[in-house]
């Protein structure tokens, strides 16, 4: 993995980025990505309004970035709650790739 300690802050809110474990199957290579779990982010706050205006659908989104390729977009969420169950508690002990 990449030294993701660059990667730490939300470009929309400043707020820090946490580590979480993706859910099987989710279409990505590695373990884990990091993203802003901020309930005051604006970008996550704007997307509630914007995903009932385009897709009639009570959802949003929060920054997220692949800590491997440095991407950066969307992580879907339907509740504040979505992936929070997922966060890494202690990101220093790093994520397993299996090596």
């Amino acid at each position: 993995m990449r030294d993701d300690r660059q990667y730490r802050q939300c470009p929309h809110c400043d707020g820090p980025l946490r580590p979480f474990i993706l859910p099987d199957n989710s279409g990505w290579q590695e373990p884990a990505h990091w993203a802003c779990f901020n309930d005051d982010c604006p970008y996550y706050i704007r997307g509630w309004k914007w995903m009932r205006e385009q897709y009639n659908v009570a959802g949003s989104y929060r920054h997220r970035l692949d800590p491997e390729t440095g991407q950066s977009g969307p992580l879907p969420v339907w509740s504040a709650e979505d992936f929070r169950g997922n966060i890494i508690a202690d990101p220093e002990e790093g994520i397993s790739h299996g090596e």
